[in-house]
């Protein structure tokens, strides 16, 4: 059995919720949340409600040839090593950056991203560096890595 519970939250914003248990002092104002505040100090241009519509926005697709590499490199290999840690000031190439600049080197129009993505296991098998496959992912067959174009799906 589940209470009936109070739908003020709809009606208002977080940070006069906040105002107001601080008023009431349900909140001390030492516990008040980091961002309290900010939202003092630089209150957003048009209130956060949630019943406000939404506005009618166009988002540009942005689509690079590197993230369709990216994209296919992420379901056929391990994710391994460590993100890119912000607070250093390492300024190397992650691994999988550098897997996407071989790719492009070595990417001709007459080979299929299969054959692209052996060539590329290869180069850095060379160097001593390994990508480790997924189980499921093996990239056996071209026609499910490279896109469909009219003219491959005419013939």
């Amino acid at each position: 059995m589940t209470m009936a519970g109070s739908r003020v939250h709809r009606h208002g914003t977080i940070y006069k919720r906040v105002e107001g248990l601080i008023k009431s002092e349900a909140l001390q104002w030492k516990d008040r949340p980091l961002w309290f505040d900010i939202w003092k100090k630089f209150p957003p241009q048009v209130e956060p409600k949630e019943d406000r519509p939404v506005p009618n926005v166009h988002v540009r697709k942005i689509l690079y040839p590197e993230d369709m590499v990216r994209a296919k490199m992420q379901e056929v290999y391990e994710v391994t090593g460590t993100v890119k840690n912000l607070r250093t000031k390492w300024k190397g190439k992650s691994k999988n950056q550098l897997f996407v600049e071989e790719y492009v080197r070595l990417q001709k129009p007459g080979l299929s991203v299969a054959e692209v993505f052996r060539q590329v296991e290869q180069e850095f098998r060379a160097r001593g560096q390994q990508f480790i496959r997924k189980p499921k992912n093996v990239l056996h067959n071209a026609e499910e890595t490279e896109p469909q174009n009219e003219e491959s799906k005419k013939s």
